[in-house]
């Protein structure tokens, strides 16, 4: 523990110097720019998420604009690179988390080469120094994992509680419990299974109810899912929606998907959905199903490496970095897949998941990012039973 302290906490530290340098300096996106900044002062100056004037601010979760609000309460505004910080304190926080999940489920070894690796692996500090939630997000999933991962889901309040977090910082965990509940409750685990559902379900549910008091409308969390199925829907949108989107818009409204009059975010989040449904019909109808089947597992591969910009230099090197870890990792979550061991079948269940839902939208290889500290987990234990083997014999 102690070494992956000094690690993690000298990372901190350099970027802070390099920072006050003027040498790094916070990648500020789209979304940032758009969304989680002007948010984030607006609840820090009126204490208010957004109303019926802005409802396009539903487009993302509230979690990481209340991040951004609180550097301005502490006299920050604009200290981008506090963010940062925290943000490499996260991922610190994360290695210390495999340690303890690696400790419980049989090696303390693996799960410090685990921790080792996550701090060091490129995709991950790189992340961090982006103002976005992703950093922030993993922290919470793999802790609320951790939780359910450890003393047979004696913790399950907590866990309940720390997935509720992170998916109002994502929305991506929403449908955990779809799959972690019907588990516990075919164990017979019935008080896990209540107290995790319960506690997730009123954690995430007071943001539900907020938005539907507040802009009168029904947005379990955020109403981007349909803006990024139909991004994912064909190939060509994923660099070039822009130019492509209002074609497909025309055609879809010449054949009755019009897009709604009235500005409610999940009205549009729902059409949009229905516009990236009738793309992936379409594309079956003019080039077969097959053809639709060969893009979807063509995600596969593209969401380990795939990036907004499309720069292929950045491209490779996200490529070559999960090469080098995620084939060995998914090798031996593949064998986690037994019932009788929660820990691990629950975290094969959740990587399962992360692989399956952007297998349906734009397959960006940040997405995949909180799931890697359970790659680098499972690899860390394929690559100690390679090694036992091999001094064995």
């Amino acid at each position: 523990m102690r070494w992956l302290l000094v690690l993690g906490l000298g990372m901190i530290a350099a970027y802070a110097m390099l920072s006050f340098a003027g040498y790094v300096h916070p990648f500020i996106g789209d979304n940032a720019a758009e969304y989680f900044i002007p948010i984030g002062h607006r609840i820090a100056t009126e204490a208010t998420f957004n109303d019926a004037n802005t409802r396009d601010y539903n487009s993302v979760p509230p979690g990481y604009p209340f991040v951004l609000a609180a550097t301005e309460w502490v006299g920050l505004r604009g200290g981008f690179w506090a963010v940062v910080c925290l943000q490499f304190f996260a991922n610190t926080a994360v290695a210390l988390l495999l340690l303890r999940m690696g400790s419980s489920m049989g090696s303390t070894l693996a799960g410090f080469a685990a921790g080792v690796v996550w701090l060091l692996y490129p995709p991950a500090w790189i992340v961090a120094t982006w103002i976005s939630p992703e950093s922030v997000f993993t922290l919470f999933l793999i802790a609320g994992l951790a939780c359910l991962c450890t003393d047979e889901g004696k913790r399950a309040g907590w866990g309940g509680l720390l997935l509720g977090i992170a998916t109002l910082f994502r929305a991506n965990s929403l449908f955990l419990p779809v799959l972690f509940i019907p588990y516990w409750l075919w164990k017979r685990a019935y008080r896990t299974a209540i107290i995790f559902g319960a506690v997730f379900g009123m954690t995430v549910g007071l943001w539900t109810f907020r938005n539907f008091v507040v802009v009168d409308d029904l947005i379990l969390v955020s109403s981007s899912f349909g803006a990024a199925f139909v991004q994912g829907s064909d190939e060509r949108f994923y660099h070039g929606k822009a130019k492509e989107y209002p074609a497909v818009f025309a055609v879809a409204a010449s054949e009755g998907l019009t897009k709604p009059l009235v500005e409610k975010s999940s009205a549009i989040n729902q059409w949009m959905f229905r516009v990236g449904v009738r793309q992936y019909v379409h594309q079956a109808r003019d080039k077969g199903w097959l053809a639709v089947a060969g893009m979807v597992a063509r995600k596969f591969v593209q969401m380990w490496y795939l990036t907004e910009s499309g720069n292929r230099r950045a491209q490779i090197f996200l490529f070559i970095c999960s090469l080098l870890v995620a084939p060995l990792g998914l090798i031996e979550l593949a064998t986690w897949f037994k019932p009788a061991d929660q820990a691990r079948f629950l975290c094969a269940v959740t990587v399962a998941y992360w692989i399956l839902i952007h297998s349906l939208i734009v397959p960006l290889a940040r997405y995949m990012v909180p799931v890697f500290p359970v790659i680098l987990l499972a690899a860390a234990f394929r690559a100690q039973r390679i090694w036992r083997r091999k001094a064995a014999s």
